[in-house]
């Protein structure tokens, strides 16, 4: 039930980066919510100020979701929510955003990745479920060490509470739809992409739900690695997947203080970036007299101690296709889409038994990962395959069928005034993007859209002697034939064994690579070399035994001409990476991010360097260590 406020005394809640939290007590599982009821003609709020949000303090090579929360005693009842708080629960957010009756996620994934976890995930859903009058999901698979780390550890706790508000308020926009909790044992950038990489092969078509990010400026100073987070980005949207990605609590200042700048991963053109709204009039105006929407404003509470949305214009990608001639910028921009982020009206979650209210950017991407589970649902069901990258369809749905989106015309997002943020205006804009949806209309129309091909109809394909550009199931190269894999899809492996040439750029394959026993450079569209470049390959890659005619370049000299959006020419491996004996003197094997271990044996020359190992590395190859995950 949402509490409507006969006074409003406001508490201060602290740092949680992309997510705000506030415990409201214990309490026993109840009966189904009853709809909301206002208070007749309710007298206009006005809280108290309050020092602004604190900004987080981690490593500038961590992504930042939830930092130390607040807590506060108990306030009884079976459905609490604080004095001077609104709290919304799944029935509120399903009448407010129009979700549709017709669809609930069935038969779709969506993979939440997390650091730390949840020791008490499992039991908090159930519980959450009970009070919500909501379904269980019809799995929840969680995959890593889920609840590691010091639990006393504020840290560990906000990664804690992020874990809990994902998994309740994805599944409760898509009850029908299966969970997956990706957990990284910590909260290192290139723990979390390994974390992403690693649950993405056993679930294609997923929806990937990411409330976490950290400012540009650690990007361009070298501490999170874009280039090889945007090829597993990239591997994800080939297989099929959406990615969302909050744009953090801290307005367009991000969490330092050197000026404007923006998140990444949600900066990430292959990712749907999320911001935040709150009510209009705030707090309360989000809910009508009658429980239907209401209005909203650009989501800034710093003023009271809250956060706001981040949203700016981005310093790494230049503008992607679906945002040219609406953005206005040369670079790309975020948000692109937003829902409810406000901490004073926000959102009920379960965490260890306890009730709190959370709001903040995380919330609104976990229900968005939901709205896009029913869109895939309604897709399936004309016969459609997946979304995958869902912005260009967002886009043009939005210039097309405006009535999709509450289009939020007021507020901004400044949070520190001495780096002054954007406003909201009519259309798109850096504080909400194209606005929020009414759910109803918005998977109506996204049914039929252009997206990826339904897995089913992928088939085995024989390569000789041709260019391969599709997407398939396997890929066998006959023997003494070349092939050339240029920006395919491979949903299982590709083996190439006694090849007269082979080339495999910008592709990716779920599975294994095999390579041996190639005798030349056949393939014309690489003459004199062998190339892996710009490739995502989520199971091991094994190239060996290959002759002294043929020489390899795997993300060196010989991939400069094939460099991605990043401006990178090398590959992922998601697991291990064995090069040995290669007679050939004039082998690269440069930059590449393994997130297993690297063998370089027995080779007759291997040149490069720079590679990223998560695991150890042997041999004549170089590079340095992944930090531990």
């Amino acid at each position: 039930m949402t509490h409507r406020l006969r006074r409003f005394r406001f508490v201060l809640l602290l740092a949680l980066g992309a997510t705000a939290f506030a415990l409201a007590g214990a309490g026993a599982a109840s009966s189904a919510p009853a709809p909301p009821v206002r208070p007749a003609a309710p007298a206009p709020l006005v809280p108290p100020k309050a020092p602004p949000l604190p900004k987080p303090n981690v490593a500038p090579s961590s992504y930042v979701a939830a930092p130390p929360a607040t807590w506060f005693p108990s306030t009884g009842g079976s459905l609490p929510c604080l004095p001077g708080f609104i709290c919304y629960r799944p029935a509120d957010m399903a009448q407010i955003y129009d979700l549709p009756s017709a669809f609930d996620g069935s038969g779709q994934t969506i993979i939440i990745v997390d650091a730390f976890g949840s020791s008490s995930i499992k039991n908090d859903l159930a519980q959450f479920d009970a009070e919500s009058g909501l379904p269980d999901p019809p799995s929840l698979t969680v995959l890593g060490h889920n609840g590691t780390g010091d639990p006393t550890d504020p840290n560990v706790q906000g990664w804690s509470v992020e874990t809990t508000l994902d998994v309740e308020w994805a599944h409760a926009f898509a009850p029908g739809a299966n969970i997956v909790l990706s957990v990284a044992s910590n909260d290192n950038a290139h723990s979390l992409t390994e974390a992403v990489q690693h649950a993405l092969p056993k679930y294609p078509g997923a929806i990937v739900s990411q409330s976490f990010g950290g400012d540009e400026t650690f990007v361009r100073r070298g501490f999170i690695d874009e280039f090889s987070a945007h090829r597993v980005y990239a591997g994800a949207v080939a297989l099929g997947d959406s990615v969302l990605a909050a744009t953090g609590d801290f307005g367009a200042s991000g969490t330092g203080d050197t000026g404007i700048v923006a998140w990444y991963p949600a900066t990430d053109p292959l990712v749907t970036a999320v911001g935040g709204t709150e009510g209009n009039p705030w707090p309360e105006g989000l809910q009508d007299d009658f429980g239907n929407y209401g209005g909203e404003e650009t989501w800034n509470e710093s003023a009271y101690g809250g956060g706001a949305t981040g949203g700016a214009p981005s310093q790494l990608f230049p503008s992607p296709v679906y945002q040219q001639g609406v953005s206005g910028y040369a670079k790309r921009t975020v948000p692109d889409v937003s829902l409810n982020a406000s901490v004073i009206a926000g959102n009920v979650i379960v965490w260890h038994g306890l009730h709190g209210i959370v709001g903040g950017t995380s919330v609104s991407t976990a229900e968005w990962a939901g709205i896009l589970a029913l869109a895939n649902q309604a897709r399936a069901a004309l016969g459609n395959g997946p979304l995958g990258q869902a912005n260009a369809a967002l886009y043009s749905v939005a210039g097309s069928h405006p009535d999709a989106f509450h289009d939020i015309t007021s507020g901004d997002n400044t949070f520190d005034p001495a780096f002054p943020g954007f406003s909201a205006g009519p259309g798109y804009d850096l504080t909400t993007g194209l606005g929020t949806p009414d759910v109803a209309k918005l998977v109506g129309y996204l049914g039929a859209v252009p997206g990826a091909p339904p897995p089913a109809r992928l088939q085995n394909v024989n390569c000789q002697n041709q260019q391969l550009t599709g997407s398939y199931r396997n890929v066998h190269v006959r023997d003494g034939s070349w092939c050339d894999l240029s920006n395919a899809v491979v949903n299982g492996n590709v083996d190439a064994n006694r090849a007269s040439g082979i080339s495999i750029v910008g592709t990716t394959i779920s599975g294994d690579l095999h390579v041996g026993n190639t005798t030349g450079t056949g393939d014309p569209f690489h003459p004199g070399l062998n190339v892996i470049c710009n490739s995502v390959v989520m199971g091991n890659v094994d190239v060996s035994g290959n002759s002294a005619t043929a020489p390899f370049s795997i993300g060196g000299a010989g991939c400069l001409a094939s460099t991605d959006i990043t401006g990178s020419t090398a590959s992922v491996v998601g697991n291990d990476f064995h090069f040995d004996n290669n007679a050939a003197l004039g082998n690269d094997v440069t930059n590449n991010t393994i997130f297993g271990n690297l063998e370089c044996i027995r080779d007759g020359g291997v040149g490069g360097g720079g590679n990223q190992v998560g695991g150890n590395i042997r041999g004549q190859c170089t590079g340095s260590q992944l930090p531990p995950s």
